[in-house]
């Protein structure tokens, strides 16, 4: 980990605080490995196995500890302590309220996160705790390989069912939701800073493009489309509600039926670090 500027005996510290938080006694911390360079783009994921005893029982938690980068120069150019701020807000405050909402009407619970452990934002970076979901037999689909049919009515099952909870919270609850909402918008202008200069780019890019092609009708509605919608009014529209927004392959982790890796029985969906938008 000294690669990534990341010192063991940080992660090790962090876990022991997991294992006294769920009253695990005589822990020992293994730490397995991490996710390779270019994983993730805001910092890698460390697994640790975690052995102690809890209530006169042996038990073993198996960890994936994401850690934000140290990288400077990424640092710079991302608001990496606000998108870490956003994705703890989501595990600490949206997925509860949503869960006791659901329970308070007897419906079925969401079942799209994975369990979260804990969050720490200090001086030396951001990191937050999860279950590794690949040890209960998750993994991720193969970036290179288009997803099949199977994949994608699970997938839009399950953001339907998400979306449909935030628009039922947010009319018989609008003035949490409205809480909700200020925390969550709190990186977005940093964000949207960086994301101008980014589509200032495509724009030109996409302009040549449709000019080349004729299509000089779309020149200006192509523009309104990217800062106005995309960037600008979504966050505020009436048909807001928190989104997981950032939908590729590396966002999400699949379990199959026993041999059968073309059809999933169960998705999970990770990086959590965005904000409202329109639906």
């Amino acid at each position: 980990m000294d690669k990534y500027g990341i010192n063991e005996s940080d992660i090790t510290s962090l876990v022991q605080t997991v294992l006294d938080q769920e009253n695990i006694k005589d822990g020992e911390i293994t730490i397995k490995g991490t996710t390779g360079a270019g994983d993730g783009y805001t910092g890698i994921v460390i697994f640790v196995d975690a052995n102690g005893t809890k209530d006169g029982e042996k038990v073993t938690l198996n960890l994936a500890v994401k850690h934000s980068t140290t990288v400077k120069s990424q640092r710079d150019v991302m608001p990496i302590k606000g998108i870490y701020k956003t994705e703890s807000t989501v595990y600490e405050t949206v997925i509860p309220k949503y869960q006791n909402f659901l329970k308070e009407h007897e419906l079925p619970l969401l079942d799209i996160f994975a369990k979260w452990y804990k969050t720490e934002i200090n001086e030396a970076g951001e990191t937050i705790v999860f279950d590794n979901l690949k040890v209960q037999g998750f993994e991720m689909h193969d970036v290179k390989t288009p997803m099949n049919l199977n994949h994608l009515r699970l997938l839009l099952d399950k953001y339907a069912r998400f979306h449909a909870t935030g628009f039922a919270f947010k009319i018989k609850n609008p003035d949490e939701f409205k809480k909700i909402a200020s925390i969550l918008n709190e990186p977005v202008y940093e964000l949207n800073k960086i994301l101008i200069e980014y589509f200032n780019t495509f724009n030109e890019h996409l302009q040549t493009t449709l000019k080349s092609m004729n299509e000089f009708e779309l020149v200006g509605k192509v523009k309104d489309i990217l800062y106005e919608d995309l960037l600008l009014k979504y966050a505020h529209d009436k048909h807001s509600i928190v989104t997981h927004a950032d939908c590729w392959n590396n966002n999400l982790i699949f379990k199959y039926k026993k041999g059968n890796t073309h059809e999933p029985e169960e998705v999970k969906l990770l990086d959590w670090q965005e904000y409202l938008q329109k639906i």
